[in-house]
């Protein structure tokens, strides 16, 4: 058959429909007022839900925070049992507030911004007042506050797991039964025992050291909480946990909540530092969210595509060095003495416990003494070391360490 007679049979062999790029630019044109109509609604939604968050505070225990890690659900319960509750960052508020009359102060200081001066003021004005002084895990400052009280050395990586029971007679914990969890113990100084009561003890932690202490001395009403999530919105409502802070923090008609800042302590001056955040525009916001779905719409129209992807083999491997490294260089610049000094005395006391055949459970004092009898040293020197050292500063620190390692090295295995 001839080409022109399978034309004339069949047609022209040419489409005379639209092509398929034709469709799709149709097709396209017909749906972009929905699809712009739906990026204006979702930027829209988006911008009004940051807004409405744009004043919100999420800071850890914070008392106006509605975050798992807040404490506005345990200040909302106080009001309504008649507190008085007022937040104040005002060292000058929280010093005359303290002074007043039927006031429990709540220091709450995670970020470690008050100064010794301050901490001593705050405790002199709770005591001029004959007030009661709350204060949230303050680790080694609390002899600030009161000369009645320390905290204790421990080396239970899973306290804030572990069930406490009270132990103890103080009203509140015998209220409040069992709770879930500790940051830090805190025990009585020598010589004030009988001012100090102690309770949700723990193994491993030393004799007479507790989560929860109150100590009534020199005229002063201190009580120390030794775990944060007690009064978190999200664990408030478990075990005894909001039963003991009712009895803490309720005990007066008003409740002052003082959270320390940086630029008010005494070493600031009078002066407040200069904030870059205080020269942006308030609508500054709002624009820079517009910048998101344009940037979105941007790429989507300008990306190209350079080949296949690169396919990278799983799992990447790190090696241990490069991670104790690391975390080494967080601490530092942190300025976590502490907390690396704690991990380096736990890992040589369990390198000693089993070199020794000594069980790992072993309180501290008694494997301090073992090392001391073993190696010849004096008691108090590895007491220093294990237990009683606080660095100041980073020297100290390096001077804690290598004694920490002449020891051990000195510890041969029996």
């Amino acid at each position: 058959m001839s080409t022109s007679l399978d034309l004339a049979v069949r047609g022209t062999t040419a489409h005379t429909g639209p092509g398929r790029a034709d469709r799709l630019r149709s097709g396209s044109r017909a749906a972009a007022l929905w699809v712009i109509a739906a990026a204006v609604i979702l930027v829209t939604a988006i911008g009004g839900f940051f807004l409405s968050i744009l004043g919100e505070e999420t800071s850890e225990l914070h008392p106006e925070s509605v975050q798992p890690s807040g404490t506005k659900a345990l200040m909302d319960i106080l009001r309504e049992r008649g507190v008085e509750v007022t937040v104040t960052e005002s060292r000058q508020e929280a010093r005359t507030a303290a002074a007043g009359a039927d006031t429990t102060v709540l220091y709450i200081d995670l970020e470690a911004n008050g100064e010794t001066e301050t901490r001593k003021e705050i405790g002199e004005a709770v005591r001029s007042g004959g007030n009661s002084l709350v204060l949230t895990d303050p680790g080694y400052d609390v002899e600030d506050f009161t000369p009645a009280l320390r905290m204790a050395s421990y080396f239970e990586s899973d306290a804030q797991q572990e069930l406490l029971q009270p132990g103890c007679q103080a009203p509140a914990a015998a209220a409040a039964g069992q709770v879930r969890g500790a940051d830090g113990f805190y025990a009585a100084v020598p010589g004030h025992e009988d001012a100090v009561t102690t309770c949700y003890t723990l193994p491993g932690v030393p004799p007479g050291a507790g989560a929860y202490a109150r100590a009534e001395a020199d005229g002063a009403d201190v009580t120390v909480l030794g775990s944060r999530t007690w009064m978190m919105n999200a664990s408030l409502d478990e075990e005894g946990h909001a039963a003991l802070m009712l009895h803490a923090l309720g005990q007066h008609e008003n409740l002052v909540v003082y959270l320390p800042q940086a630029g008010d302590q005494p070493s600031a001056g009078d002066e407040e530092p200069p904030n870059a955040l205080t020269f942006i525009p308030p609508w500054f916001g709002v624009a820079l969210l517009w910048l998101i779905p344009l940037t979105a719409a941007l790429l989507w129209w300008r990306i190209r595509r350079f080949g296949p992807l690169a396919v990278e083999r799983l799992p990447v491997v790190v090696p241990p060095v490069e991670t104790v490294h690391g975390r080494a260089a967080l601490m530092q610049r942190a300025g976590a003495r502490t907390e690396s000094l704690h991990a380096l005395r736990t890992a040589s006391l369990l390198r000693i416990a089993a070199r020794l055949a000594r069980p790992s459970q072993e309180r501290p004092e008694q494997l301090c003494s073992a090392i001391a009898a073993h190696t010849g040293r004096d008691l108090a020197e590895v007491r220093y070391a294990y237990l009683e050292g606080v660095p100041a500063n980073d020297r100290q620190l390096s001077d804690i360490a290598v004694l920490i390692t002449a020891i051990e090295s000195e510890v041969s295995p029996t």
